[in-house]
């Protein structure tokens, strides 16, 4: 089966991915085993990201954020820098060298494109090499090369802080030394074939690519689990409850089991399983949550998303994946309406107002 896509939010089509990375795209759900990080964030599809941003705020900042060709480069927050390290760490061990460098101590501070410029000279076109400015400026020089040295021996590496990699590690030891978990992801006879697998299939409705990257695949008790590791400030039921309606983790959840489903045969292949092995067995998406603050595993919970909620996930991104779809062929992407709408304040915030005044229900 071959098909034509219509889109490639990465600006890749499927013949460049191929030659690029070495392997075939084919319009059969597909499952890519040890695929680098950087092949999956090129692979052209529409993923659960992008379909969050529909959802909450609308198909324009899905393409300003993914889609725009004038984009500017994506600065990394902290937060997302030390959950690269912690998946790395948990899924990857043996990637971690290769795609992280700790920042050294003894490494000076790099100056900016201003110190770097040299003194302006005297009149006579010569300098004065004894002021003070002329030896910050020899000094700021030094410092830059060393940082050109240091940068060029860990080409392709992302420079990392000690606290961001100190703090990715240990959430990750937290999993692998916590009595349930930890050999499922230490001693697992998939470890090296089912954490971060890429899947990769059409959409049976928009015809569309659609992509997902899985943490780790367990079948457990008879039940095929997708396994999300999240980091949070706090990993209690009611906290994380919040931050799963914040951000749309429900989305994901469906997201990512329903690509589970679509490329189904093609794991059974990756995973080394006889035809037909995962036909009929259910599955449920299990979040496996670590507090960020001093880490350990009894601050590991574990929370399994209800059918409602996949439900309710799936009815939310099939809307947004059908609407960027439309939206992207058209290449016209809605954003805030034009007209005046009326204001409404959030419910607590009304509450609050009222309290003040006296008219609150009591």
């Amino acid at each position: 089966m071959t098909t034509t896509l219509r889109q490639s939010p990465t600006g890749l089509t499927d013949a460049q991915w191929t030659d690029k990375w070495g392997a075939p795209l084919t319009g059969e759900p597909q499952a890519f085993v040890q695929l680098p990080d950087q092949a999956y964030r090129e692979l052209p599809g529409w993923n659960a990201s992008l379909l969050k941003i529909v959802v909450d705020r609308g198909e324009y900042h899905a393409w300003r954020e993914y889609l725009d060709p004038s984009r500017p480069p994506r600065e990394e927050k902290p937060h997302f820098i030390s959950g690269s390290i912690f998946h790395c760490r948990l899924n990857e061990p043996d990637e971690l060298d290769k795609r992280f460098v700790v920042l050294p101590s003894d490494l000076p501070s790099r100056p900016t494109a201003k110190q770097l410029q040299k003194p302006p000279p005297k009149k006579d076109g010569t300098w004065n090499e004894g002021t003070q400015a002329y030896q910050n400026w020899l000094a700021y020089c030094q410092a830059e090369e060393c940082w050109q040295k240091f940068l060029k021996e860990h080409q392709g590496k992302q420079v990392v802080t000690q606290s961001l990699m100190a703090e990715g590690v240990s959430q990750a030891l937290a999993v692998l030394n916590h009595p349930v978990l930890g050999g499922l992801y230490s001693d697992h006879p998939w470890k090296l074939i089912a954490d971060e697998l890429t899947l990769t299939y059409i959409d049976p409705i928009t015809r569309s690519r659609c992509k997902a990257r899985i943490d780790a695949l367990r079948i457990i008790e008879g039940i095929l689990y997708a396994l999300d590791t999240k980091g949070a400030q706090d990993a209690s039921p009611r906290s994380f409850g919040k931050d799963a309606g914040k951000f749309g983790y429900i989305i994901q959840a469906a997201f990512y089991l329903d690509a589970v489903f679509h490329c189904g045969r093609a794991i059974e292949k990756a995973l080394g399983l006889s035809d037909g092995a995962l036909i009929g067995l259910p599955s449920l998406f299990r979040f496996i949550v670590v507090e960020k603050d001093r880490p350990c595993s009894k601050l590991v919970a574990t929370y399994d998303t209800p059918e409602e909620h996949i439900s309710l996930g799936r009815r939310a991104y099939r809307k947004a994946l059908n609407q960027i779809d439309a939206a992207h062929r058209m290449r016209y992407y809605e954003g805030y309406s034009e007209s005046a709408v009326e204001l409404q304040l959030p419910p607590f915030e009304l509450q609050k107002v009222l309290a003040f005044i006296g008219d609150a229900e009591q």
